[in-house]
């Protein structure tokens, strides 16, 4: 007889239904790297078996021997990483999304561990501005509750500045265009 604090009261149909499920997202994933091209694959940085059950998928044109040799993919996907895969596929889909996935990992760790995170992220971003993380930092820990969705945006905007390639490498010639003289052009030419 069951015990009446018996906490697995799934069916055998739900379980069944959870195997299908999870067997679908496998199917899914498997042809979803299988579209993709070689190049694209060793971004991944995949396991070994996995290269190979899926060039071996690739190359094989009946249908009955594909799906056997897809059924090898999905057995080294369960056995491998499935969700690294996902995330892998996901920067690769969208990269600006595994930016902004490490900015709010990033803005968590910031909130949760103050200046012990802080100093972590200037380790991996030493071209941030630490003075201004430091003070948006500051500001977020010491603002009322009103005013800590502006001060945590205002810390995001910074992050992403900061994680943002583009941010870092800025033109040689920007300290011309701060001193106004035209770009171009020689400063002793303009004299008239």
């Amino acid at each position: 007889m069951r015990d009446a604090d018996d906490s697995d009261l799934s069916s055998r149909s739900d379980a069944r239904r959870a195997r299908l499920s999870s067997e679908a997202a496998l199917i899914e994933l498997g042809e979803r790297l299988l579209s993709l091209n070689r190049r694209q694959l060793d971004s991944l940085q995949l396991p070994e078996l996995l290269l190979e059950a899926l060039q071996t998928a690739r190359a094989i044109e009946s249908p009955p021997a594909r799906a056997r040799a897809m059924k090898r993919v999905r057995r080294e996907l369960r056995d491998g990483d499935e969700a690294g895969i996902r995330r892998q596929l996901a920067a690769l889909a969208d990269p600006r999304a595994s930016v902004a996935s490490a900015e709010s990992q990033w803005l968590s760790r910031l909130q949760a561990e103050g200046s012990t995170a802080l100093e972590e992220f200037l380790a991996a971003h030493p071209a941030a501005d630490r003075q201004r993380l430091r003070s948006l930092l500051r500001n977020l820990e010491r603002a009322a509750a009103a005013a800590q969705p502006k001060a945590r945006a205002a810390l995001q905007r910074a992050l992403k500045d900061a994680m943002t390639p583009s941010a870092v490498d800025e033109p040689e010639s920007s300290d011309a265009i701060e001193a106004g003289e035209p770009s171009g052009s020689d400063p002793e030419s303009t004299r008239g």
